[in-house]
């Protein structure tokens, strides 16, 4: 079985992370589709049976070239206190720089991996997986499948390492496969290749910081 957007029974967006991307692809690894098979063989040789036309548009690869497109983060958030710019020019001595850290992949020890099991009573789903944000699998799971969140049991049996890199970004893989196994009503299990891993789940974003001073 092919899986896909038009399976989602509820959202397929949770806030700007969608389930199954549909229409537009925006990154590298967004999640188009799951092939669901009796076994790991069969699913990796089906998948590459898939065959998706791309049509290109403008890229942004680049801090510099996001900041000329307008293309933050949304909410934008400011911290302030007190009249920043008065301070500034009223201080006897003025620095100002940049500072660049870059980005970070956490490279756990194991993989993601999660089972999502249908319990064919109200839409009821048990997943287990290897996340660190157990209440935020559970509520992105009941948002897609469209049942009360009490409805989805979520466990986390052990982790395999994580260190901040199975706090989010996991959890959208996993509730694909929890459509997956709605859609099917059978267990289906997902465990990532390390390949896999590193280009769907994404990674702690580069920082770029302008910075001024002023001190007396």
């Amino acid at each position: 079985s092919f899986v896909s957007a038009k399976d989602v029974p509820g959202s397929n967006i949770n806030g700007d992370e969608f389930v199954f991307v549909d229409g537009e692809v925006t990154a590298v690894g967004q999640i188009i589709g799951i092939v669901v098979a009796d076994n790991k063989m069969l699913a990796q040789r089906a998948a590459k049976c898939v065959k998706i036309t791309y049509e290109e548009l403008p890229v942004i690869l680049t801090m510099e070239e996001a900041i000329s497109a307008g293309q933050f983060y949304q909410p934008e958030r400011e911290i302030k206190c007190g009249d920043v710019k008065s301070a500034l020019n009223e201080a006897e001595h003025y620095l100002e720089g940049e500072i660049r850290i870059g980005g970070q992949e956490h490279f756990y020890l194991e993989t993601c991996a999660c089972i999502c099991i249908p319990k064919g009573e109200k839409g009821e789903m048990e997943i287990i997986a290897s996340t660190q944000d157990i209440g935020g699998l559970q509520r992105y799971a009941s948002t897609a499948l469209s049942v009360p969140a009490n409805r989805i049991t979520a466990r986390v049996k052990r982790l395999g390492g994580g260190f901040g890199g199975k706090q989010i970004r996991c959890n959208f893989p996993y509730v694909a496969v929890a459509v997956a196994a709605n859609t099917v009503q059978a267990p289906v299990r997902a465990m990532f290749e390390r390949s896999e891993d590193m280009v769907n789940t994404g990674a702690r974003q580069p920082f770029k910081g302008i910075y001024k001073v002023g001190f007396t």
